[in-house]
């Protein structure tokens, strides 16, 4: 329990060193003091000490016990005497209780024009953390519009990490600055800017941002133009947030040309994002026939890096896609593909769309292929594609057979993932007894003993190099064993 008196003691200390301690105590544990109004008079009794780490600490205090002072208004004048300290590390903590405090303070319009004053301070730490303290603050400020062009102000800021802070507020305060047309024009601006840093700062404002900009098309615009930037973060956060801002545009169908462009002409840095976008505006796309046309074009794109795209975008896309047999003939062929990072992403599809397919029997002969296919990341993604599809395979006992085989196989992961496909499959097996028979063959054939105790085989497995493989195998047996008639 927390000793109040104690604590009072070192505030009224002759040593420094109590006092400073004193202080860190009162900041830690105003809110539980049984006795908030002597709190209150050692913490105001502090802001005016003659140590500035003293009062320093008295002004950190305020951010999180304010609203637990019972004087508030004189609360609210210590503070504000604290915010024209001749020492700036006390300004600062004094910036960042603003923020905090502001919400409870009584008279709001002379706290903001404290924070405002701040912002305008010489030192550097001090506009960093109005910034910060703007954010905080920014709903429950009189003026939201000056208090974003202070934000605005901050961004062209000598000081690398107050721009840089300045710039990441903006995403938080857009949504409430109550002029937005201004504001946009003003985010605009930044976008347009000849710094690099500026720019980039200004591309995450506009991708966080981008469902309260009332100019949508031009921020799209923006987006786009923003990809072709020579600063590789902006363009690949652009890149990234390009789905996500698809959903807000107008103009779905101009947008999705804009995609469409982009992925053929990107350069290998942004091409690698652009699959998300593909995948989650293709799902918006009005008219999804001729989305599907340029899909189904990309796939055949002399680039591999765009064919790679097209192939993941299949992932996202497949359940709106008009022409769904089509789209399985695309994966498969890409699944050939001579380039390899093709061929993984036409594998990483195909574990999410086999469900989807309508003609399943064609598509179970393809995905049997796979599973003896030399590229062991084919193999493992028609492993995995089994474990979530298993029940609408149309020859499951075959199917069955294939997992078996793959438990076997050379590369590890794809003996994980056949393994852990066992414990879904084995449910939808006809003959039960046999597959049971095939499980503890499976555990015979690749280990030193024969499984004898189902409650002490995770114990054993632990020492076995393919530990998380036979770790599935084991997982396999518990939950295919109250499936099997024959259990003695």
């Amino acid at each position: 329990m927390v000793d109040q008196a104690e604590i009072h003691r070192k505030v009224a200390s002759v040593d420094v060193g109590e006092r400073r301690d004193g202080v860190k105590q009162l900041r830690n544990n105003f809110a539980d003091f049984p006795d908030k109004d002597t709190a209150w008079e050692d913490l105001h009794r502090l802001t005016g000490d003659e140590d500035s780490n003293v009062r320093r600490g008295a002004a950190d205090a305020f951010g999180s016990t304010f609203q637990h002072i019972p004087d508030k208004s004189e609360a609210w004048e210590d503070l504000h005497r604290l915010t024209g300290d001749k020492d700036s590390n006390v300004r600062r903590r004094v910036a960042v209780a603003l923020g905090s405090a502001f919400q409870h303070v009584p008279d709001k319009d002379a706290a903001w024009e404290d924070l405002h004053r701040l912002t305008w301070d010489k030192g550097n730490e001090v506009r960093f953390l109005a910034a910060y303290a703007l954010v905080t603050a920014f709903q429950h400020i009189p003026d939201e519009d000056l208090a974003w062009k202070d934000l605005i102000r901050l961004t062209g800021d000598v000081n690398w990490f107050v721009h840089s802070y300045a710039a990441n507020a903006l995403t938080t305060a857009f949504q409430h600055v109550p002029d937005k047309d201004e504001a946009w024009k003003d985010l605009h601006q930044l976008i347009r800017d000849k710094n690099i840093a500026t720019r980039r700062d200004a591309a995450y404002v506009l991708v966080i941002a981008f469902r309260y900009i009332p100019d949508k098309d031009a921020a799209w615009k923006d987006l786009i133009w923003l990809t072709w930037n020579k600063n590789i973060s902006t363009h690949r956060n652009t890149a990234y947030a390009l789905g996500n801002a698809f959903r807000h545009v107008p103009d779905k169908d101009l947008a999705w040309k804009d995609l469409i462009r982009l992925t053929r002409d990107a350069n290998w840095v942004v091409l690698p994002c652009l699959a998300g976008a593909l995948g989650t505006a293709f799902q918006q796309v009005p008219n999804k026939d001729l989305a599907w046309k340029d899909l189904h074009r990309l796939t055949g794109d002399k680039k591999s890096g765009v064919r790679h795209n097209a192939a993941l975008a299949f992932g996202n896309a497949f359940r709106h896609v008009p022409d769904k047999d089509l789209a399985w003939k695309d994966l498969i062929r890409l699944t050939k593909d001579k380039n390899g990072r093709v061929r993984v992403g036409a594998a990483d599809s195909l574990i999410t769309v086999f469900q989807q397919v309508p003609n399943k029997d064609v598509a179970w002969k393809d995905l049997h292929q796979l599973t003896g296919d030399e590229d062991s990341n084919l193999r493992q993604g028609a492993a995995v594609a089994l474990f979530t599809a298993f029940q609408q395979v149309p020859d499951k006992d075959l199917a069955w057979k294939d997992l078996i085989r793959l438990t076997g196989d050379k590369n590890n992961g794809v003996r994980r993932s056949a393994a852990n496909a066992l414990t879904t499959a084995f449910q939808h097996v006809l003959d039960k007894d046999l597959a049971w028979k095939d499980l503890i063959q499976c555990t015979q054939d690749n280990r030193r003993w024969v499984v004898r105790c189902w409650h002490n085989i995770k114990y054993w497995l632990k020492w076995d190099m393919d530990y998380d493989v036979w770790l599935d195998l084991a997982d396999a047996l518990g939950i295919a064993f109250q499936h099997v008639a024959d259990k003695y």
